[in-house]
C-alpha cells in the first residue's frame, strides 16, 4: 500500500476579504473629523466665554469707577456745611404754570454755595475776591452761588449752569439713559424732561463710564404727612424739623390725605398715593 501524505500548497496566496482596509481607514478618518470639529467647537465656545467674561469684568471695573467718582464727587461738593443743592427745575421758564418749560433736563442736580455771612453783609464765595450782597444772587438759578451739575458732563458743561436746557446732539451713542421708561413708566414720554441723561466719559481703551446723583434728600415721606405731634413746646422749638408734620394736604390733589391717618402707613409710592386721594 501507498500513502500520500498532502501538504498545503504555499504557493498560493492566502485570500483575504476586499476592501476591509478602506472601511477602517475611512471609519477612522470620520472619527478623527468628528474629534476635531467637537475640539474645535468646544475651544469657539471656551473663548465667547472667556470674551464674555473679559467684557463683563471690564464692565464692572469701569462701574466701579464711576461709582468712586460720583462718591468722590458728592464728598468734595457736598461735604462741606456751607453747600446747598437744587435741581435743574428751578431754571422753570415759566413757574406759574405745573409743567417745567424750557428745560431738557429737569433733573440734574447742581451744588451751590450757601450765604456764609449776615444777610445784610457782603460777602465773599469761597475762592473768590469779589465781595457781593446777598441781593445780587437773587438771578435766576442763583447764578452767582452755582458750583457745578453732580453727574458726568463733558468739560465744558460742567459748570454751565444752562447746560440742562438744551444737550442737542446727545443719543446712544455718546450718553446713556440713566432714568426713563423703566422708572417712569408712562411719564417717560409724556413728561420727556423728566428722563434723565449722563454723558459717556473714556476710560483709556478699556470702555466708558457714566454716573449721576439723585436728589434724595429734596423728599418729603408722604406717610409721615398727618403724624400728630406729640412733642412738648420746648421739645418743638429745638427739634430742627423733625416732627414729621408736612402739610402734604395743602397741595392741590392731596386736600383730602389727612382724612386717612390709619392708611398712610401703607403708603409706598407715589402711585399709591392716588388710592387715598382723589
Amino acid at each position: 500500500m501507498i500513502f500520500r501524505q498532502r501538504f498545503p500548497d504555499i504557493s498560493r496566496k492566502p485570500q483575504h476579504h476586499k476592501g476591509f482596509a478602506l472601511i477602517a481607514t475611512l471609519s477612522l478618518m470620520i472619527l478623527l473629523a468628528i474629534l476635531a470639529i467637537g475640539m474645535l467647537s468646544l475651544s469657539a465656545v471656551t473663548l465667547r466665554a472667556e470674551t464674555r467674561g473679559s467684557a463683563m469684568v471690564e464692565a464692572q471695573a469701569n462701574a466701579r469707577l464711576a461709582l468712586m467718582l460720583a462718591i468722590g464727587e458728592l464728598q468734595k461738593e457736598m461735604g462741606p456745611d456751607m453747600r446747598v443743592s437744587a435741581e435743574s427745575a428751578i431754571l422753570d421758564s415759566n413757574p406759574e404754570t405745573m409743567k417745567i418749560d424750557g428745560l431738557e433736563q429737569s433733573r440734574w442736580m447742581a451744588s451751590y454755595d450757601s450765604w456764609g455771612n449776615w444777610l445784610n453783609d457782603e460777602y465773599k464765595p469761597p475762592g473768590s475776591d469779589q465781595a457781593m450782597s446777598i441781593r445780587s444772587t437773587y438771578t435766576r438759578g442763583r447764578e452767582p452761588m452755582f458750583r457745578g451739575w453732580l453727574l458726568s458732563l463733558p468739560a465744558n458743561l460742567k459748570y454751565d449752569i444752562n447746560a440742562p436746557g438744551s444737550i442737542s446732539g446727545w443719543d446712544d451713542t455718546n450718553s446713556v439713559l440713566v432714568v426713563g421708561e423703566g422708572t417712569l413708566g408712562p411719564a417717560a414720554t409724556s413728561n420727556p424732561d423728566q428722563n434723565t441723561r449722563a454723558y459717556l466719559l473714556q476710560v483709556d481703551d478699556t470702555g466708558r463710564y457714566a454716573w449721576w446723583i439723585t436728589p434724595e434728600n429734596h423728599k418729603a415721606k408722604a406717610n409721615l404727612a398727618a403724624q400728630t405731634r406729640n412733642l412738648s413746646l420746648d421739645q418743638w422749638e429745638v427739634s430742627a424739623g423733625n416732627t414729621a408734620e408736612m402739610g402734604l394736604s395743602s397741595l392741590v390733589g392731596f386736600n383730602t390725605i389727612d382724612d386717612h391717618p390709619d392708611q398712610l402707613a401703607k403708603l409706598f409710592s407715589q402711585d399709591s398715593v392716588q388710592l387715598l386721594d382723589g
